[in-house]
C-alpha cells in the first residue's frame, strides 16, 4: 500500500513538472522576450529526477539551481551576441551640436547659450561673445560646456 502510494506521488510530480515545462513554453511563445525558458528549461532537470523517484526537495533544488545558471547563462550570451549601440537622448544630443551664445562667456565667468529654443547656462575655456556661435563639448549637471567655434 505504501509502495503504491509512493508511486502516486511520483506520478503528481512528473504530471506537475511536465504541466510547468508546458506553460512556460507556452508563455515563452506568446512574448517571444525571454521571460520564461529559464524555468522551461530548468523543468527538465526536475522532471528528470522525478521519474528517478528522488525527493521533491531534491527536485526543486534542481530546478531553482538550474533556473539561475540558465538564467545566468543567457544574460552573459546575450550580452555577448547582441551588441546594441546606445543612442543619444535628450541632453545627450546635444553634444556636437552648435549653440547660439546669447550672453558672453569667458574662462571665469558663465553665460548663457540657446540651442533648439531652449537657452541653457554654458561654460568655457574661450572667450565667446554674445552672437557668436560654439559647440557643445560636454554636459556637466546643468551646464554645457562649449568651446568656441572657428569662423570659416
Amino acid at each position: 500500500m505504501l509502495t503504491m502510494f509512493a508511486e502516486d506521488i511520483n506520478a503528481v510530480h512528473i504530471i506537475i513538472w511536465v504541466v510547468i515545462f508546458i506553460a512556460m513554453l507556452a508563455i515563452e511563445f506568446s512574448t517571444m522576450e525571454l521571460v520564461s525558458i529559464w524555468f522551461a528549461v530548468a523543468a527538465i532537470p526536475a522532471l528528470i529526477l522525478a521519474a528517478l523517484s528522488v525527493g521533491i526537495w531534491y527536485q526543486i533544488l534542481a530546478y531553482a539551481v538550474v533556473a539561475a545558471v540558465a538564467f545566468m547563462f543567457s544574460k552573459f550570451f546575450i550580452r555577448k551576441r547582441l551588441k546594441v549601440n546606445p543612442s543619444a537622448t535628450n541632453a545627450d544630443s546635444l553634444i556636437g551640436t552648435d549653440i547660439l551664445i546669447i550672453s558672453k562667456v569667458t574662462p571665469t565667468e558663465n553665460g548663457e547659450g540657446k540651442v533648439r529654443d531652449v537657452v541653457w547656462t554654458v561654460a568655457s575655456n574661450d572667450f565667446i561673445a554674445s552672437g557668436e556661435f560654439a559647440i557643445v563639448k560636454e554636459i556637466k549637471g546643468n551646464k554645457l560646456i562649449v568651446i568656441k567655434k572657428e569662423s570659416k
